[in-house]
């Protein structure tokens, strides 16, 4: 910036971007995103330091700039735009400054040989494993009906991007305080006029920049859904808030010289302005983004702060962790914020099982505040003695297993030498017409040999599937011998239906089998 426009504006341009919510939050984020324009604008400073250097020391500027430029494509996929604006800036020197663009031309093939060089590898795994870039796929719908010569979700994507400056942003929680505009209402009048002012001057090689930058930093987000995606659009942060440190530089009352910055009323308007976007980025992000609902579950909000619990009870050998989503995210989640080894974890989901870990004579729970256990489960352990201490974001139950528990139905049956049926639970529906909720109870007695899901099927009286169940909400994966497992099923009941109930592989699709061969258990409802 200081290069471009003087060391006022480059002022501040810095301060504005060192208080604005955007780059603060992915900087906090550490998203590889906020890596694309700290190298890209490696790549631009050198660019330009070779535009405006005298040879040889434009051809190194030049060379280092096209290293910067090709490494850039490998931090994230909005890099791909890069290759546009050095192209599109090319041609515009071209059309109006063909003499500094004839000056510089050995610097810039040497810039464009090396781009190459250092994209080569990429272009050239990107082009023997078309399959890598799944989530291309999934987002480029815009630029599908582009292809298919439909302009409309393009051009309603650029107006909407338009307005994220200053009227509505991103709309997606995960990447912005949705749908909050990138400036607050008073910066993005300055940037608009920035704008304007880029658009009146763009003859000017260092307005022409500006513009193409932004123009090409911006097409990620074009040519893909969700516009405006403040995440595909992380090259514009670089220069963004130039646009509106333009034109506060240029108003004299918002530009007071060095030598008058202690008194001059016009600092303090600017002082105020920086302020108000201070206070803005902390709210918005110590704040208003934490406490959304959705980024609790995408960020593991509660489980983060039950691994911080879990490492101040170091007794604890065992713990049962209840999630969202045991099979994928819960357990990575655990591993990267416990700050210990010697804890066992058993996952699983709440709202349909639970499970108890053996080894000591009380069974430690965590799981979301916002997660609790499902009715049936939580009235059957209430009877059994669970004691519950509910925190902020997450729950702390306590189950004694110094006694069995008691199943209202008991069973004793080894099914394939590894899980005990110990009975059921019924819920008041299966005796009526309304949903039948059964409880049932399973202690490990092997280590699984794969993963476990338990069926439930109602019958009539020819043995046909009327309703099912099918599921495991405590993944086997985690099961270690002694584990007691609640699972809840549920059916619609009719009157003198019986069920079947059992265990399977569900990658061979092989039912466990108890000793006397049979692949079921029938129960008759009470």
């Amino acid at each position: 910036a200081r290069r471009l426009f003087g060391g006022r504006t480059a002022l501040l341009h810095v301060a504005l971007l060192a208080t604005l919510f955007y780059p603060v939050f992915y900087s906090r984020l550490g998203l590889r995103a906020i890596s694309l324009p700290l190298v890209a604008g490696l790549a631009l400073y050198c660019f330009w330091r070779g535009l405006q250097a005298s040879a040889p020391r434009a051809n190194r500027w030049l060379a280092v700039a096209g290293l910067m430029a090709g490494l850039a494509l490998y931090t994230y996929l909005a890099a791909r735009a890069l290759p546009f604006f050095f192209a599109a800036y090319l041609v515009y020197l071209a059309i109006w400054h063909r003499p500094l663009l004839k000056q510089k031309l050995p610097g810039l093939i040497l810039f464009a040989l090396l781009f190459a060089l250092v994209a080569w590898p990429l272009w050239q795994f990107l082009r023997l494993n078309p399959g890598a870039e799944t989530r291309v796929d999934e987002v480029r719908a815009p630029l599908d009906a582009l292809l298919a010569g439909d302009l409309r979700p393009m051009l309603l994507n650029s107006w909407r991007i338009l307005l994220g400056f200053g009227w509505r942003g991103d709309p997606l929680w995960r990447q912005n305080v949705a749908p909050q505009p990138i400036f607050d209402p008073i910066t993005a009048l300055f940037f608009y006029a920035g704008l304007g002012l880029a658009l009146w001057r763009w003859r000017d090689a260092r307005y022409g920049l500006l513009l193409l930058w932004l123009s090409t930093a911006i097409v990620p987000s074009i040519v893909t859904i969700d516009a405006p995606s403040n995440i595909r659009m992380s090259n514009s942060l670089l220069l963004l808030t130039l646009f509106p440190a333009l034109v506060m530089h240029n108003l004299p009352r918002l530009s007071p010289a060095l030598s008058k910055l202690s008194t001059d009323p016009r600092l303090i308007m600017l002082i105020l302005l920086i302020g108000i976007n201070t206070v803005r980025t902390g709210w918005y992000t110590f704040k208003v983004w934490p406490d959304n609902e959705e980024i609790q579950f995408v960020w593991q909000a509660a489980l983060t702060e039950a691994a911080a619990f879990l490492d101040a009870q170091p007794a604890w050998q065992d713990a049962a962790i209840g999630g969202w989503t045991p099979e994928t995210m819960d357990s990575p989640t655990m591993a990267l914020t416990l700050r210990r080894d010697d804890v066992q974890l058993r996952h699983f989901q709440p709202e349909r099982a639970v499970i108890l870990p053996a080894g000591a004579p009380t069974a430690h729970i965590l799981q979301p505040t916002a997660l609790p256990l499902a009715a049936p489960l939580q009235a059957v352990l209430e009877a059994q003695g669970l004691q519950t201490t509910v925190f902020d974001s997450f729950l702390w139950q306590e189950m004694p297993l110094t006694e069995p528990l008691q199943p209202a139905v008991p069973a004793d049956l080894l099914l394939g030498g590894e899980l005990r049926w110990l009975g059921y639970w019924p819920g008041p529906g299966c005796a009526t017409e309304g949903i039948c909720e059964l409880v049932t109870l399973w202690q490990v007695e092997a280590t699984p040999a794969g993963p476990r899901r338990i069926f439930l099927h109602q019958l009539d009286q020819a043995d046909e599937i009327l309703a099912q169940d099918d599921g495991l909400a405590a993944p086997a994966v985690f099961w270690q011998p002694g584990d007691l497992v609640l699972q809840l099923l549920q059916l619609p009941a009719h009157s003198g239906d019986r069920l079947r109930l059992g265990v399977y592989d569900p990658d061979s699709g092989i039912r466990l089998r108890d000793p006397a061969g049979a692949d079921a258990i029938l129960l008759t409802l009470p």
